[in-house]
């Protein structure tokens, strides 16, 4: 337990608003939302905490059938793309040692924004795409290692579930 520094009382003196957001909002109302839920967070007292409750206006939630076709549509080469992010091991006093390169997928949507798989990963489990994505992914993978001047450590994000059908272990082997 925190003790706050002189004269804050004791029982009343941190409170935390909260706001969930989606990239593209305007900062603005994420900035409007969080003082909102302060507001209310302050006006409970006794240190506390308070999220501001926002209406689902996410144009992106979709149903089973409307992801189920923007998958059988996206997971082609064209429309998946992967992205690469470097990981690094910073140790005090020496230069940032280069680990491995993660790959990570997005898939195209027909606005040519970029769907990313955090977005996404909840209903590929339920249509039950993770084997198709992984095929197509790693499909994608060897390509762009096939490319590469010399050999560098990637890591990828594979869905476990499909390991347990003998085929696809037998496909990934």
């Amino acid at each position: 337990r925190l003790d706050p520094p002189r004269p804050l009382d004791r029982e009343n003196w941190c409170h935390i608003g909260i706001s969930m957001f989606m990239e593209g909002e305007p900062h603005s109302r994420i900035i409007g939302e969080v003082e909102e839920a302060l507001r209310s967070a302050q006006l409970q007292g006794a240190n506390a905490w308070s999220r501001f409750h926002k209406e689902n206006q996410s144009a992106d939630e979709r149903g089973n059938v409307r992801w189920r076709t923007l998958f059988e549509r996206a997971f082609t080469p064209e429309h998946l793309h992967i992205f690469k992010q470097d990981c690094f091991l910073c140790a005090p006093n020496s230069e940032p040692k280069l680990l491995h390169s993660e790959l990570l997928v997005r898939i195209e949507e027909s606005n040519h924004q970029f769907l990313k798989a955090s977005r996404f990963s909840s209903a590929i489990e339920t249509v039950g795409f993770e084997a198709v994505l992984d095929k197509v992914m790693l499909s994608k993978i060897f390509d762009y290692s096939r490319t590469l001047s010399e050999p560098q450590p990637l890591s990828i994000n594979l869905y476990v579930k499909p390991f347990a059908n003998r085929e696809y272990t037998k496909w990934f082997r």
